[in-house]
């Protein structure tokens, strides 16, 4: 229903004592407390559904009010902002130390892939090395 019919979660449950059949409900994902705005941050630093989240914050107008189409434009900043900052730095930081730590691994083992293979791997791979490392000999006429 429309903000200009029912303006406020008052307006709603005066709508719901008269004919009963209306209720207020707020999104799935929103930042009413804590937990709930940290899990919606953490959506957004993943990509899934950040565009819906950012559209319900943009429209929001206030406690207990209906929200109304691009009422705080201000938002799309901070989320951008969040993006950018939050997200894309948080990722290439978090790749940077598997990628460090992966490297640690394979110095220690000898600088081999060899660490990851089951025994069936590694003697294919080493039979594929010594075949490599072969040259064709030419059939005598």
């Amino acid at each position: 229903i429309s903000a200009e019919i029912i303006p406020n979660k008052n307006a709603c449950l005066i709508m719901k004592a008269m004919y009963g059949n209306v209720s207020w409900e707020n999104s799935q994902l929103n930042f009413d407390n804590v937990l709930n705005g940290y899990l919606c941050l953490f959506q957004v630093a993943t990509f899934k559904g950040w565009i819906e989240i950012m559209a319900d914050a943009v429209d929001s107008t206030g406690l207990g009010n209906q929200p109304s189409y691009n009422h705080s434009t201000i938002y799309y900043a901070y989320f951008v902002s969040f993006i950018i900052f939050g997200a894309f730095f948080t990722l290439n930081l978090f790749i940077g130390v598997i990628i460090d730590n992966f490297n640690v691994q394979k110095k220690r083992v000898g600088g081999s892939l060899e660490m990851f293979m089951t025994e069936d791997q590694k003697k294919y791979y080493n039979a594929m090395k010594k075949m490599s490392s072969t040259a064709p000999q030419k059939p005598i006429p």
